[in-house]
């Protein structure tokens, strides 16, 4: 199997505009110029392919309105993921919800063509989980909540979500924030049983799960979740796709004409397809993915 980009249709498939750009938020937590302008340049690279969204708060959109006609044209916008504020009660999170939408449109407003709010996601209070209601013209991921009887509030937001998806958080600065493989291989598998979309976001810098010595635990690599979410679109049970994001050794994954999880094999056009379910994922950094491919000889 080559390793070069241009030979591996399967790697364009598995990473075709899978790393949002989150350069605003821990451990990066850039300023808004120098995230922005990062953005605007990795557009510019032959990398470019990978890159999906830049991801903002709501409450922040307005800041980017100086960068709107300096870097982006009309036809080609701006690409966002806006992270709505959320609320620990009901009637916080609906009123949160409210105000988000209102500023979504008002930036639409403002911009038309040259922005395109394609993505909303935010984590709403297990309670409010019977009365989500999405908002209107952009595709909505609802975030998992993993605390207590977390299984029960995994299947209870995916059964409420409608033609929404969910959102999976991988990692924080602390050990604790750190989802267990086995937490995240019932995601996947419940998530691809009901046929429901899913991203992630935090702690997917890497492809391969490694140790870190700067949150002292093991992070999931997003070879590993992507390996994993494509076996469960097959069916593969939970017990085995937590097997596949424990393995930790960069050899089990091979990409060329199809993308290897040791002996499970992926075609390009499988893989396109089950894209459609298993998104992207939010990374502070860019560069880190890329140059982790670059020297797995990968990319």
């Amino acid at each position: 199997m080559s390793n070069r980009a241009a030979d591996a249709p399967a790697l364009r498939a598995l990473l075709a505009g899978a790393i949002d750009y989150a350069g605003l938020f821990p451990p990066a937590a850039l300023d808004l110029d120098t995230a922005i302008r990062n953005y605007a340049r990795y557009r510019a690279t032959p990398e470019a392919w990978m890159l999906g969204r830049f991801i903002i708060p709501a409450g922040r959109l307005r800041e980017l309105s100086p960068y709107i006609t300096e870097l982006f044209a009309a036809g080609d916008p701006l690409r966002l993921s806006v992270l709505g504020r959320g609320g620990a009660e009901v009637a916080a999170f609906q009123a949160g919800l409210a105000a988000d939408t209102a500023a979504m449109n008002e930036f639409r407003s403002a911009h038309g063509s040259r922005i395109e709010i394609g993505v909303f996601e935010v984590k709403p209070p297990v309670a409010a989980y019977d009365s989500l209601t999405a908002p209107a013209d952009v595709a909505t991921y609802w975030e998992f909540t993993l605390a207590g009887g977390w299984q029960a509030q995994v299947t209870a937001l995916l059964d409420h979500v409608g033609q929404s998806g969910v959102k999976l958080r991988c990692g924080g600065l602390e050990p604790a924030a750190f989802p267990t493989s086995a937490q995240v291989a019932f995601a996947l598998a419940e998530a691809a049983r009901r046929t429901v979309r899913i991203k992630f976001t935090a702690g997917l810098h890497h492809p391969v799960r490694r140790f870190d010595l700067g949150v002292n635990c093991k992070m999931h690599g997003f070879l590993n979740v992507y390996a994993a979410g494509l076996m469960a679109a097959r069916g593969v049970p939970a017990a085995t796709l937590e097997q596949v994001l424990e393995d930790d050794d960069p050899k089990s994954f091979r990409i060329g004409d199809q993308f290897c999880y040791r002996d499970n094999c992926f075609a390009p056009d499988f893989i396109h397809e089950s894209r459609i379910g298993l998104t992207s994922f939010g990374s502070c950094s860019f560069d880190e993915p890329r140059d982790d491919l670059r020297a797995l000889g990968l990319l």
